[in-house]
């Protein structure tokens, strides 16, 4: 049994769509996870730099 897309199409056209899809689709996973990096991740701090205070409550 072949996938639905592939009765659509037809085998060669279905492979040479995904061919061209996955590695775009897999560049947006890696842009994506880029821009939510800085949220993820705690900011760099230096050694030097002074705590920053507690907000008052």
């Amino acid at each position: 049994m072949r996938p639905p897309i592939a009765n659509l199409l037809g085998k060669d056209k279905a492979m040479a769509i995904f061919a061209v899809m996955l590695p775009v689709l897999m560049l947006g996973v890696i842009l994506a996870l880029g821009r939510y990096e800085e949220w993820l991740l705690p900011p760099n701090r230096h050694p030097d730099e002074p705590e920053t205070p507690a907000l008052p409550h």
